[in-house]
């Protein structure tokens, strides 16, 4: 399934970076860095598919090429603690091709051009192993506006959440993976959104089975640093084992369980009445207003989460152990009426015949005397 990934990250002076190394690394090309004096070689990378600068209409003519865009990005910041590039590193869905990807790529960074006014690079890269499908986009942007000029004021916009244009961006990524998912006729959607959100829309919608689907911890991205990618894929199949086993357990609960008990009408006040006479929407609807970890606890106080776990999966328990002597009482009631008509006694009139003859009693044999002792003289 297509996996959304959107994460936004900046690049200072303050910790040793330059925005010609970044460039190299992501184009997989040569570039000397003009403010450090050093050069930066990539061109044996693997990996890199492709790279394309995007920018507004009526730019310099060094922002056609990677060497002077990068290069005058980092004359026009002075200090030394600058920021002097921003990158959107974006998953691109393995269920497109080539072209559909670059295509992809290159309408997500046309759309930030033209909503921030920077200069974008983008470069698409493939995953190294054939079985991988990590095929994803680095959209190297600069921190500054550009005119005709040059560079101009800041995006300090994106500099910070409270603003909401880094939430804007997540929401537009979103939807333009959608719409070449839909054009490419590919039944598949992404959400920018968090599991939690998720969730909740989910059981604003009652759509019990997504809210439960989506009840799992967020996976770490993994990463490319060799010592910490151990751990994150033992983290990662932790939570995937753990949901497995958690959609079991409410698998199971619905097959020992076949009707539903009874909601109490304050209940359906507070949640709206269940279409679905199942105990699993039964479960969730009783679990939102408890707060169980089928429901994020984020929702609710850690005491009242553990009360409505213990609650609920004791009515399961009590469900089932009745329905256990439900059946147990069933199987007794057939056993002593089979058990009764097993001895009912055959009666009948001296000039009937009975239904049967008694067998004959066996013949028994006189017994043989004893042959006497003879005693010695």
């Amino acid at each position: 399934m297509a996996i959304y990934h959107c994460s936004v990250k900046t690049f200072s002076r303050s910790k040793g970076q330059t925005a010609v190394a970044a460039a190299a690394y992501r184009t997989g090309k040569k570039l000397k860095c003009e403010f450090t004096g050093k050069t930066q070689d990539y061109s044996k990378r693997k990996g890199v598919v492709c790279s394309e600068i995007v920018k507004p209409d009526d730019c310099p003519d060094w922002a056609n090429h990677t060497q002077s865009l990068w290069n005058n990005a980092e004359k026009a910041e002075n200090r030394k603690n600058s920021t002097i590039a921003r990158e959107f590193e974006i998953s691109l869905p393995y269920e497109l091709d080539q072209k559909q990807r670059l295509a992809l790529a290159r309408d997500l960074t046309s759309k930030l051009v033209k909503r921030f006014g920077f200069v974008a690079e983008f470069s698409i890269h493939k995953p190294e192993d054939e079985t991988s499908k990590n095929h994803h986009c680095h959209i190297l942007a600069t921190t500054r506006k550009i005119t005709g000029d040059g560079f101009g004021e800041k995006t300090r916009e994106l500099d910070t959440e409270k603003s909401g244009a880094v939430l804007e961006v997540r929401e537009m990524v979103a939807k333009t993976i959608n719409q070449h998912l839909e054009e490419a006729k590919i039944n598949q959607k992404v959400d920018h959104r968090s599991l939690l959100d998720q969730q909740k829309s989910a059981i604003q919608k009652k759509d019990w089975n997504k809210a439960v689907e989506l009840c799992r911890e967020p996976t770490k991205h993994i990463g490319k640093k060799p010592a910490e990618q151990a751990e994150k894929i033992q983290f990662n199949s932790g939570v995937q084992t753990a949901h497995i086993r958690f959609l079991q357990k409410i698998i199971d609960s619905i097959e020992l369980t076949k009707t539903a008990p009874v909601i109490p009408e304050k209940k359906q006040q507070q949640f709206g009445k269940v279409k679905s006479q199942k105990l699993f929407s039964y479960a969730l609807s009783m679990l939102k207003n408890g707060g169980r970890k089928v429901i994020h606890s984020d929702w609710f106080g850690v005491e009242k989460r553990e009360q409505a776990e213990k609650d609920f999966w004791k009515n399961i328990e009590d469900r089932r152990e009745k329905a256990i002597q439900e059946d147990k009482e069933k199987l007794y009631e057939e056993f002593e009426a089979n058990r009764q008509k097993s001895e009912q006694k055959i009666t009948y009139t001296p000039s009937s015949k009975p239904a049967y003859e008694p067998a004959p009693e066996p013949r028994q044999e006189p017994e043989e005397p004893a042959p006497r002792r003879r005693l010695k003289m």
